[in-house]
């Protein structure tokens, strides 16, 4: 490869620790000197968005289990199903429940990151909606227009199932 870019990873402790095959990847995470591990939570909010958030010390409870259970080393978060931000001072939330949970975590110095785009994929297969050019395209577009939270950076949410197929590679 030529070119090495820097990636960050959210994993859920849930699907590592009770999973041995996505424990061997998640090995292979630590090990990697290009990736950095964040908490994207332990349970995922068990996919009850709304409820989860309404409970904000539980979302706290939860992000620190994820914390002790896989020994992370950062303070970078995502909040499951959401698109909220809290970083050096600035703050974006797309739904008003998970505010006060992302207050908190921000106040016990977790910089959580939401997503400037989505690399989307259908629920049941993960076969990717956009190939991996179309995908580059609003990359260089978001580039040029200079359109993301952070400066000179952009979030791409993906799933890391999304690349075991080969339209996925470019």
């Amino acid at each position: 490869m030529a070119n090495r870019v820097p990636l960050n990873v959210f994993i859920v402790g849930d699907s590592v620790y009770y999973n041995d095959s996505r424990y061997v990847f998640f090995q292979l995470y630590q090990a990697n000197p290009f990736l950095e591990i964040g908490n994207h939570s332990f349970s995922h909010a068990y996919k009850h968005y709304h409820f989860y958030d309404e409970h904000p010390a539980g979302v706290v409870k939860d992000f620190d289990l994820n914390d002790d259970t896989l020994c992370l080393q950062t303070k970078t978060a995502r909040l499951p199903g959401r698109n909220t931000w809290r970083i050096n001072g600035r703050k974006k939330t797309d739904l008003p429940d998970d505010s006060t949970a992302a207050d908190m975590l921000s106040e016990k110095n977790f910089h959580i990151f939401g997503r400037d785009l989505e690399w989307r994929c259908n629920d049941d297969s993960c076969h990717s909606i956009q190939n991996a050019n179309i995908l580059m395209q609003k990359i260089e577009g978001m580039v040029q227009k200079n359109n993301s939270f952070i400066p000179g950076n952009i979030i791409i949410l993906c799933h890391e199932a999304m690349f075991l197929t080969a339209d996925n590679r470019i």
